[in-house]
């Protein structure tokens, strides 16, 4: 669907914007937003993700404990796609610290 209703004329622009507050104390807003350069990180990332859960669905050592796997794979998931699209240097550090 964004790949899809992605303008690509206005690459340069943002799209899809959120921008709401978060931390009025230091002047921190939550803005989310795509731009020609993070849409195919974006769309990457949400290829590899769900290859890596089909892949692993059988691949998992016995001693290991695979809810947990798929859960920080899900995180890890959630880190990277919030990385591409964050707009605040703030919501990007958090982002990349889930990474």
């Amino acid at each position: 669907y964004i790949a899809i209703q992605f303008d690509y004329g206005a690459a340069g622009d943002l799209q899809f914007v959120v921008d709401k507050g978060w931390i009025d104390v230091i002047n921190s807003r939550y803005i989310v937003g795509l731009d020609g350069l993070s849409l195919p990180l974006l769309l990457l990332s949400l290829v590899v993700v769900p290859l890596c859960l089909i892949y692993s669905w059988n691949h998992i050592p016995d001693p290991g404990n695979p809810k947990a796997f798929f859960v920080l794979l899900l995180i890890l998931s959630t880190g990277m796609n919030g990385s591409f699209v964050a707009q605040d240097m703030i919501l990007f550090f958090v982002f990349f610290e889930i990474v």
